[in-house]
């Protein structure tokens, strides 16, 4: 978690082709926060915008600095 950024660094293992890579970190992200991911934006790029439907903001920061003591 890149707070000044207001990034998440996400390493996956699924090539980026086809859209495999994107169907990875969305199931990943969905296990993670246990809320349906959406990608918004960035399905060809390294910087992704995704949507986490149903997700309130405060739960999702609670999560979000749990993730980053690890």
């Amino acid at each position: 978690v890149n707070v000044w950024r207001k990034t998440l660094k996400v390493n996956l293992k699924s090539p980026a082709r086809e859209g495999r890579a994107n169907k990875e970190l969305l199931i990943l992200l969905k296990e993670a926060f246990g809320y349906d991911a959406e990608l918004v934006s960035g399905a060809k790029k390294r910087r992704k915008e995704i949507m986490l439907k149903g997700a309130d903001r405060e739960t999702i920061l609670e999560k979000l600095k749990k993730f980053s003591k690890i």
